[in-house]
């Protein structure tokens, strides 16, 4: 299975978050793929609607709204998730843009439906046509599901850069024992340990120098290009690159506890974490989304009391939702 596939190559990694490097960006992987197919059928579905909605593909009313529904109904599937979120805000008095988006494209959906339907009883379809917005569904979530595929880009760009730090972190390394150099794999260099560090290598743990000298190139965390020269008593950071020389470092800190792993652990929580005034713009989107709501709904009655059709009334109500969606997500 893809879960057991997933684990051993955790397992083979040890104690660095390599391991966990490698497990989330199969699973990004596999998310981005997944999110691709899906904005694909979505676009299609909405331009599908959209020619067929405008007459600029030759065909005669019935056919012309069939297609329309089975584009409509392809990206209600596809796009059922975002759905299912607008509809759980509702119920949990807690909506936001995807409530909106959720109620406007169900809304013009349910009304197009009943339209055609309310056509096709009187005998009518094969020659008039109604007034029916099957569009709306498919381009709204398509538009919605796009901007959740670009933000997610944008965080995964983030975190990847992020954790570009730990790539390259040497599995095996050397250390003195009983007299010589030996072998071991990173997980098993503990506290006290003494690592050897040559010219190109990457220092894997936190520590003091206790022998030897060399210049250093500690770019990624101190942002500073130029090697600096360390010398024994002096700390060393994981990660940092020694341009040449050979030292000999006393560990203090290995594993998750380096000062590498701890700027990598604060950059996800800072990049997952939400800024004080996020507080403020929730409440603001939770009252704001109801606010559009009313709107909506006066909307269309007052188009209806200055005499629109039922069909324009609900488009115009629709439109206010539409609108309102970049807002009520801000």
């Amino acid at each position: 299975t893809v879960e057991s596939v997933l684990r051993r190559r955790t397992e083979v990694i040890g104690r660095f978050e390599g391991g966990e490097i490698e497990l989330e960006e199969l699973i990004e992987s596999k998310y981005f793929k997944e999110s691709a197919a899906r904005l694909l059928v979505l676009w299609t579905a909405a331009v599908i609607a959209v020619l067929f909605h405008l007459g600029l593909v030759g065909a005669e009313p019935l056919y012309s709204y069939l297609i329309q529904i089975a584009a409509s109904i392809t990206a209600v599937a596809v796009g059922f998730r975002i759905l299912k979120s607008g509809i759980a805000g509702f119920l949990s008095l807690s909506p936001g843009m995807e409530s909106l988006v959720s109620l406007s494209a169900l809304t013009a959906f349910i009304y197009s439906l009943y339209s055609f339907i309310e056509l096709l009883i009187s005998g009518k379809a094969h020659t008039h046509r109604a007034e029916v917005f099957f569009e709306v569904a498919p381009t709204l979530l398509a538009i919605t599901y796009t901007g959740r595929l670009i933000e997610s880009r944008l965080r995964s760009k983030v975190r990847r850069s992020v954790e570009e730090l730990l790539r390259g972190m040497p599995r095996r390394v050397k250390i003195l024992s009983g007299g010589g150099e030996v072998e071991v794999d990173i997980s098993k260099v503990s506290v006290g340990d003494r690592v050897v560090v040559r010219t190109g290598e990457k220092i894997p743990v936190d520590g003091v120098i206790v022998s030897g000298e060399g210049y250093v190139d500690e770019s990624h965390i101190t942002g500073e290009s130029t090697p600096r020269h360390v010398k024994p008593d002096e700390p060393v950071y994981a990660g940092s690159i020694l341009i040449s020389g050979y030292i000999v470092v006393h560990a203090t800190r290995v594993g998750k506890d380096t000062l590498l792993s701890e700027i990598v652990r604060y950059a996800k929580l800072a990049q997952a974490a939400k800024p004080p005034v996020s507080a403020f713009v929730d409440l603001f989107s939770k009252y704001f989304t109801w606010v559009v709501i009313a709107v909506a709904v006066a909307s269309a009655v007052v188009w209806s009391l200055f005499g629109a059709g039922i069909g324009q009334a609900v488009l115009f109500a629709a439109s206010v939702l539409a609108v309102a969606c970049p807002c009520g997500g801000a």
